[in-house]
């Protein structure tokens, strides 16, 4: 699955995880806030991914323990 500008995206369908059709399926792609992305392509299938934040350790090894 690609994002690309404008809020449209393109994918393949891989069927068993494997054998990947060539033909692209276009759809559609919005933000849900700052936390999800929501997928819609044409072919009717929706996806919903949630964000996942780290801090990078180079700025803080334990920030649980930083922020007291």
């Amino acid at each position: 699955m690609n994002l690309l500008d404008d809020y449209k995206v393109e994918a393949v369908f891989c069927k068993g995880g494997t054998a990947c059709d060539k033909t692209p399926i276009t759809g559609k792609w919005t933000s849900i806030y700052d936390q999800a992305l929501n997928v819609e392509l044409d072919n009717g299938m929706r996806f919903i991914a949630n964000y996942r934040y780290n801090i990078k350790p180079e700025i803080s090894k334990d920030p649980f323990q930083q922020a007291i």
